[in-house]
């Protein structure tokens, strides 16, 4: 249709959703006037360039921003995720969901198995002067943390699995000026993963349940 800005952003699209017969195109009939214009190879570069990432891209933290406290998802090289927020961030005894996550077809989806959160034993006077407190949604537990492992997460009580689009994550790379983002990403700070992220981590007491 001699329309070649129309084409590159619909060529673009398809590549964002997982296109990639990046040698047919080269004999593509479809594609035989694109293929005459001054611009087509920087074009093509341009758009798979920026499409295109593997699991290595991701290996980071991505910030979730809540109309109270954000999240935190930790996206591991061994394909460990773990998950923080909520009353998590600010009480003592913190805590964290773990499970994995995979790159499947430019999405990422991560799933969690076990919360990995600490008991919390409160004296009877520490009782009765919390019942005497307002309550509001996400203050901490009353009471000290008490050490007591993981425990697997019911599927049907589960809140913290995400499935994020292959636009989702290009709106975390390239955000828009100016664009509120609810989502952000940054790579872990001097390539440093939490010792949370090994495979075979286990939690051995309180200080555990801290990801630093």
């Amino acid at each position: 249709m001699n329309k070649p800005d129309n084409a590159y952003k619909y060529l673009a699209s398809a590549v964002e959703r997982g296109y990639n017969a990046f040698e047919y195109i080269k004999k593509d009939s479809d594609m035989a006037n694109l293929r005459k214009q001054p611009d087509w190879e920087t074009k093509l570069k341009a758009i798979k360039s920026k499409a295109n990432y593997d699991e290595s891209a991701l290996n980071g933290i991505i910030t979730e921003e809540g109309p109270r406290q954000p999240e935190y998802f930790y996206l591991c090289k061994s394909g460990v995720a773990l998950n923080i927020g909520g009353y998590q961030i600010d009480c003592e005894g913190k805590g964290f969901d773990r499970g994995k996550w995979k790159l499947v077809n430019g999405d990422v989806k991560v799933t969690f198995q076990e919360r990995c959160t600490p008991e919390y034993v409160a004296t009877a006077a520490e009782l009765k002067a919390a019942e005497s407190q307002p309550m509001y949604e996400g203050q901490c537990p009353t009471g000290k943390p008490k050490f007591v492992g993981c425990a697997k997460i019911n599927p049907k009580e589960n809140y913290s699995d995400r499935n994020l689009t292959r636009e989702d994550v290009r709106a975390m790379f390239t955000p828009t000026s100016g664009e509120y983002v609810a989502m952000t990403f940054a790579k872990f700070k001097d390539g440093k993963e939490p010792k949370q992220c090994d495979p075979n981590f286990k939690l051995k007491g309180l200080k555990d349940y801290i990801v630093e």
